[in-house]
Parts: C-alpha cells; structure tokens; sequence
C-alpha cells in the first residue's frame, strides 16, 4: 500500500484519539493527573490536523467524520469521566448526571459543526468542545495541586455548567494559538500571549494552566459583552461554524 501526504493529518487525528483512549484508561485506574495532561495532548493534535490537512490540501469528508469521533472521544467521554471519577465521593449518584453534560453538549455541538462546515477566519462561534475539555482538564489538575480544600464544589459545578452550555452558545471564541506574526494585518498580540504562557506553563506546569485557559475564557466572554451587535462579530456569527 502506497503512503501518500493525505496520511499526515490522519495520523494527527489518531494520536488525538489515542490520547483520549489513555486518558479514559487513566481515570479509570485512578491515575487523574496523568489522565489531565492526555487530554490537554490531545488537544494540541486536534488543533494542528486540519491546518495540516488545509495546508497540504487534503481535507476531506472522511477526516471530517474521524476527526468529530476522536474529538467526542477525548473532549467528550474523557472529561465527563474525569470530572466523575475526581469528584465522585462527594456527588455519588447526582454526579453522574451533572458529569454527563461535557459528553452531552460536546456531541451536540460536533453534530451541529459537521452540518456546517464553513471555515472560519479567526474566530470559534461557541465555546470548542478542545477547549471545554481542557478547561474542566486544567482544573482537575489545579485542584490536585493546591495544598488545601477549596470546596471543589463551588467551582467545579458552575464552571461545568457554564462550560457546557458556552459550547452551543453563540459566543465567538478567537482561535487559540492563530500561529502568524500578523492577524487582520495587526500584530498578533495572541501569538504573544499564547508564547508565553506555554513559557509560564512549563515553569509552573499544572498551578497555572487552569488559571490561564480561565483568564482566556473570560477574556473572549467579556469581549463579546462589550461588543454585542456590532458589524465584525455578528458577520462572524453569519459566516458558517467549524472546528
């Protein structure tokens, strides 16, 4: 069988499910910090398989379709089972429920993408299912780190909800990182910002990561709220929706 460059972002799409296969495995035995940085791996293949695939001119209806089930595999089933499995003594049955939204809200929002599937320029119209999970990941690993009880249920509920429900919301979300020294023929001050903060990151590793997905949640949150109506995003907003 003769390989070909339209492999290339398959196997980016592979590595994010197989990421995602590990962290499921991980939950389950318990071992949820490791099970945090999986997710948050996968992540990062899901972000670079379709520029791969646009770049090298190769994206097709099969990958759109492998890519939406390896992402409700590792943004979906992973983090409704991390988030269970890290708060299940304290919401035993209940928890259940409230746990399946990611996986809920994750699925509705691939199946509604996969109908429309326009490119975006720059911007995410709804919270992606990537950075949902990677926020309920990041804070999972925050709170195993912090040396003191911060009543986890004051956080993690609302941050779940709202998490879920900002995905099928029609909030715009900036791409995140937009790799170019330029965006919209202005410094990309994005490309600073997501720099160094991997810098910060590696530093600080699993203190910081929650407190900066949060800040840039946020930020896009109270962009919109000063912004509502105008010209540039209700144009976004019309544009088509894709991950």
């Amino acid at each position: 069988m003769k390989l070909t460059k339209a492999v290339v972002p398959s196997v980016l799409t592979v590595m994010n499910f197989f990421s995602g296969y590990l962290a499921i495995l991980l939950t389950a035995n318990g071992k949820l910090s490791t099970a945090s940085y999986l997710i948050l791996l996968a992540g990062f293949f899901d972000a670079f398989d379709g520029k791969v695939a646009r770049k090298i001119n190769q994206h097709s209806k099969f990958g759109l379709e492998f890519d939406s089930l390896a992402d409700i595999t590792s943004f979906g089933v992973a983090p409704s089972l991390l988030i269970y499995k890290a708060f299940s003594g304290e919401w035993v049955v209940i928890g259940a429920l409230v746990a399946f939204l990611p996986l809920l809200f994750a699925g509705i929002r691939l199946a509604r993408f996969n109908i429309h599937s326009e490119e975006q320029k720059s911007l995410f119209i709804g919270l992606p299912a990537p950075s949902s999970a990677a926020l309920l990941a990041a804070f999972v690993l925050f709170y195993l780190e912090i040396p003191y009880n911060i009543g986890a249920l004051k956080f993690v509920l609302p941050l779940l909800i709202g998490s879920s429900f900002l995905m099928v919301s029609t909030i715009p979300f900036y791409k995140f990182p937009v790799i170019s020294i330029k965006l919209n023929g202005k410094p990309n001050i994005l490309l600073f910002v997501f720099i160094s903060s991997l810098v910060v990151m590696l530093i600080f590793k699993s203190l910081i990561i929650f407190p900066i997905f949060f800040i840039f949640l946020m930020y896009n949150i109270i962009r919109w709220a000063f912004t509502y109506g105008k010209t540039e995003d209700s144009e976004m907003a019309n544009s088509g929706l894709r991950e």
